[in-house]
């Protein structure tokens, strides 16, 4: 008898939420309408084709390069570094990096490098 409540209870909490749960709808996409061309493009569009280019004779080219243009150089900056890396301000750097950095527990341990079998410590 108990085992039939036991079931009837399942059903209740477990079948019947299901059986009455809402399916979610199919997405569907939204349409996206034509860009409409502003009056740039239509002029564009209505604009007469290019006349075809004559091909120039091999004997007289008269293609001519643009002037030559001049660049004036730019002198280089000093780096901010210049003079600044002495002795004492690496070993305070590397105080620093230790201190700053995260816990031992939360570093991970670095295992040795493989060392052959005969090799004692």
């Amino acid at each position: 008898m108990e085992l039939k409540y036991l079931v009837l209870v399942m059903i209740l909490l477990y079948v019947l939420p299901e059986l009455f749960r809402r399916k979610p709808k199919k997405y569907e996409y939204p349409t996206i309408p034509e860009p409409v061309p502003n009056k740039t493009q239509q002029n564009v569009l209505k604009a007469e084709p290019l006349p075809a280019v004559k091909k120039q004779s091999a004997s007289a080219p008269k293609i001519s390069m643009p002037p030559e243009v001049h660049i004036p150089s730019v002198a280089t900056e000093a780096s901010p570094w210049q003079g600044q890396l002495t002795p004492a301000n690496i070993q305070a750097g590397y105080i620093f990096a230790e201190i700053l950095q995260p816990p031992r527990a939360y570093r991970p341990f670095r295992q040795r490098a493989f060392l052959p079998p005969n090799h004692k410590e």
